[in-house]
């Protein structure tokens, strides 16, 4: 059975990832002197664990964005695809930005191709893969497009 599962994004971004990363690292720590610590952990895991994933079922022609609450806890439903359905894609130049105590701002750059699933309508459904160039994008995109039974 062949499933392909796609990492999209960290839900909190690369800065709320990294800095709950270090929350749960110092409660993990500090545990072993107040249980106050728990609750350190507790953050920590929500910010430095929590994805997005989106899971692809090409034998059963169904996509699935899924939340991953802490790492663990999955958040999300099958929507079958249609014939009417097609495949598109974004090109994006994000970015994170983030300001520490010290008044410094951190900035993360997150340029990417995000290849899309739409409606009959053209209405875009949810992201299905995140690639960085344009080459990669293209392939990916041939590759859903007969997975899928969509066109592009």
């Amino acid at each position: 059975k062949m499933m392909i599962r796609n990492k999209i994004s960290h839900i909190f971004g690369p800065t709320g990832s990294a800095s709950g990363t270090i929350f749960f690292g110092i409660g993990v720590i500090t545990l072993f002197y107040t249980w106050a610590a728990v609750f350190i952990i507790i953050i920590g895991a929500l910010l430095g664990f929590s994805r997005a994933i989106v899971f692809i079922d090409p034998e059963k022609r169904r996509v699935k964005w899924c939340e991953y609450y802490f790492g663990i806890i999955p958040v999300g439903k099958w929507v079958y695809v249609e014939d009417s359905m097609s495949l598109g894609y974004k090109q994006t130049n994000d970015g994170w930005s983030a300001r520490s105590l010290s008044n410094r701002q951190m900035d993360v750059p997150d340029n990417n191709y995000t290849i899309i699933l739409y409606d009959q309508n053209d209405n875009p459904i949810f992201p299905l893969i995140k690639v960085k160039t344009e080459i990669e994008m293209e392939e990916k995109m041939e590759l859903l497009s007969t997975l899928l039974h969509i066109s592009t």
